[in-house]
């Protein structure tokens, strides 16, 4: 169970050996367990929501803001209540193309 969920409840199987006692096969002996909750965990990693515009001019505010979350194991948005604030830090990277106007270092001989 990776999703934040009210009253869950587990369903559990005998299993028996098939005919040919090569694999288990669930049986007709099955029993409910009792209901339980599943909250939100702990800050695990950083998902991008919103990617920001492909292009930028420098000094500008990119037209489309991107937008991140901070999430749980199971993918859940993290948050400590309402008004809760975080600080995520970002930092541009160049871009990993290559140019196609390369000139070759000079060789020795």
């Amino acid at each position: 169970i990776d999703r934040v969920g009210i009253g869950y409840r587990l369903l559990y199987t005998l299993l028996k050996p098939d005919q040919y006692k090569i694999t288990l096969i669930p049986s007709d002996i099955q029993i409910l367990g009792d209901y339980f909750d599943v909250g939100v965990g702990s800050p695990h990693a950083l998902k991008v929501l919103q990617g920001s515009t492909s292009t930028w001019a420098g000094n500008q505010p990119f037209a489309v803001q991107p937008r991140v979350a901070i999430v749980d194991a199971g993918g859940n948005t993290v948050s400590t209540g309402e008004g809760s604030t975080w600080t995520i830090q970002a930092y541009l990277t160049p871009s990993l193309a290559v140019s196609s106007h390369h000139t070759p270092a000079p060789t020795t001989t």
